[in-house]
């Protein structure tokens, strides 16, 4: 029997500066290594002229999709000035206080992480076809602005390619997400892929949403996710070793 193999969208990206906060995070907003899910299929949806209502009900169930950090060139933390409406208890905050509309606001400082020219190998697979294809079209001309992160946080195509992967067991991951906690089913470290001196980012484990409900402008959370990203080491998990190979890469589907 021969190996099991499927068609994807494979698509290369790269941006200036790209920042994925964590949704519990607001004055010090770290951002995630990846953009998760949610984030690369608004930015697909953005390519096809999609609202956000029509990218949680047409694409969130419908892709799957792999990443792979080919690269960044480092790392940066920006300060942010914005206005927070001013409490009862905030009797010192006297300087840069404005109102407006009768409510008192005063200048506040928030520091966002960015991720310095990124550049990401994107897999999409699905049961239907025509949406690879229309998808691979709408990238090539699209509807909105391409971003990953903020609107303003733009990325550029570098390649669009159709490619076959095929399915292997016993795989060592690095530079990807899995969709798992890969603590709970423990993971084999490659030694020989430590390099001296390379920085380690050893397994993070987040909890991420995957599925929104709407209610007029208001979007709430209805289904989270545990995912385990890592770079710079190749694990292998016990259990869940199984994924699928493009070359050197290998990927698992979220």
């Amino acid at each position: 029997m021969g190996a099991h193999t499927i068609e994807v969208l494979r698509i290369e990206v790269v941006g200036k500066v790209n920042s994925f906060r964590l949704a519990d995070h607001h004055t010090y907003q770290r951002s995630y290594l990846f953009p998760p899910k949610t984030t690369i299929c608004g930015m697909i949806g953005s390519a096809l002229g999609y609202s956000a209502e029509e990218v949680n009900e047409k694409l969130l169930d419908t892709l799957g999709i792999g990443i792979y950090l080919k690269k960044f060139d480092g790392e940066a933390r920006d300060l942010w000035k914005y206005k927070k409406i001013k409490a009862r208890t905030d009797t010192d905050k006297t300087e840069d206080t404005v109102v407006i509309d009768g409510t008192q606001y005063f200048g506040a400082i928030l520091v966002r992480e960015w991720l310095f020219i990124p550049r990401y190998i994107i897999y999409l697979s699905s049961s239907e076809n025509s949406i690879l294809r229309d998808i691979g079209k709408a990238l090539g001309h699209p509807v909105y602005a391409l971003s990953l992160g903020r609107e303003d946080e733009l990325i550029k195509i570098i390649t669009i390619q159709k490619v076959t992967l095929t399915y292997q067991n016993n795989l060592y991951y690095n530079n990807t997400v899995l969709p798992f906690n890969i603590f709970t089913e423990g993971y084999e470290i490659d030694v020989s892929s430590l390099v001296p001196g390379q920085r380690i980012i050893p397994p993070g484990i987040e909890k991420i949403p995957v599925k929104f409900r709407y209610d007029g402008e208001t979007r709430e959370a209805v289904r989270y996710e545990t995912v385990t990203s890592f770079i710079n080491v190749n694990l292998k998990p016990k259990v869940r070793h199984g994924g699928y190979v493009d070359e050197k890469i290998a990927i698992q589907f979220l």
